[in-house]
């Protein structure tokens, strides 16, 4: 039996959101990263009955989107024969890979030259509430003693369906909801990591 077709379906749908990201990066809000991500979630319940175990669009979205919204040229450049990291010069983009001196392995970590310049963690829930929430704020604090004061972090959290107490009263801890969150989803990178700014115009030039 010719499969051909069915094994080219996976390819199909990346290529055709990759694509969307890229014409798209500089309009989309982080509401419509959560609406893109959970729009799939809730067609995969349709199919299967259950969402339980689907994982990695969640990452894929936003590396993605970081790669489109840097710009240039980003060659896939292999480490071993199951993981990568994306290259373009002096800039290289990774995910869910160990970053030297610690035993974490960040979701998205962004490097110019061997200078760790941002770190994203994303989650979809905050499935412990304040116990997930301190975890990540602490591997950030870590990395930054290591690396630099300097070091861009941010927390990406898709829903807000468990938000701890704690949350709910100012504090200028490095995170976002992107649920219902009206702001363009570069600008608030920009914020959290400013090398990204610099980064990306330097590459318009």
């Amino acid at each position: 039996m010719d499969t051909s077709g069915a094994q080219s379906i996976g390819t199909t749908f990346l290529s055709d959101l990759d694509r969307f990201l890229a014409q798209n990066w500089q309009q989309l809000r982080c509401r419509d990263i959560y609406d893109i991500y959970f729009k799939f979630w809730n067609d995969l319940k349709d199919f299967r009955g259950t969402s339980t175990n689907f994982t990695g669009l969640s990452e894929l979205l936003v590396f993605r989107f970081i790669i489109h919204q840097i710009g240039g040229s980003f060659k896939k450049i292999p480490i071993n024969k199951d993981t990568a990291e994306f290259a373009n010069g002096n800039l290289r983009i990774r995910q869910g890979l160990s970053v030297p001196g610690m035993r974490c392995r960040p979701d998205i970590t962004i490097w110019k030259s061997e200078e760790l310049i941002g770190v994203i963690q994303i989650k979809v829930f905050l499935v412990n509430g304040w116990k997930t929430f301190q975890g990540e704020m602490t591997t950030f604090n870590s990395l930054k003693k290591l690396y630099s004061d300097e070091l861009g972090t941010l927390l990406l959290i898709y829903d807000d369906y468990t938000v701890p107490k704690e949350l709910k009263i100012g504090n200028s801890y490095p995170f976002v909801f992107l649920k219902g969150n009206d702001a363009l989803l570069h600008a608030t990178l920009d914020y959290y990591i400013p090398s990204l700014k610099r980064i990306s115009k330097a590459n318009l030039l």
